[in-house]
């Protein structure tokens, strides 16, 4: 298993701030970052407050797995590598909860993971402004 070497804040930032680029002439007002307690009470990590549409993302880092021992690698789900986002068991999920929770008002409501496993990797996507081609949601 292998991970990407970044943060997840790191990654969240560097996902806001393309997003926030790719919408400028959209934009309602600058991008929202709760505070912990609020985050941990909303399900989200950023809101893109958009005309029309807001954008709500919840970034989570992934592992990658390419070890035959990996499970979907050795059920034969996967033919090789893939990428694991991983939920914490941690007071039964209750943030995925209220996150899936806040997307039935709000349908722009996106896990955000990047899809590669290497920090240099990371850094020539942020730099050429593909971390979002990237990523997943």
């Amino acid at each position: 298993m292998a991970q990407v070497g970044i943060s997840e804040f790191t990654f969240g930032y560097a996902f806001l701030y393309e997003q926030t680029h790719a919408n400028w002439g959209n934009l309602q007002a600058a991008p929202i970052l709760p505070s912990l307690q609020q985050e941990e009470q909303e399900g989200w990590d950023a809101h893109l407050p958009l005309h029309a549409t807001d954008f709500y993302y919840q970034f989570k880092l992934t592992d990658y797995l390419s070890r035959s021992n990996a499970s979907f690698i050795r059920d034969h789900t996967y033919a090789g590598p893939y990428y694991r986002l991983a939920f914490h068991r941690k007071n039964n999920n209750r943030q995925h909860q209220r996150l899936r929770d806040h997307s039935v008002t709000n349908p722009h409501t996106y896990y955000v993971a990047p899809e590669f496993n290497a920090a240099d990797d990371f850094h020539a996507a942020f730099l050429s402004q593909q971390l979002t081609a990237q990523s997943r949601l």
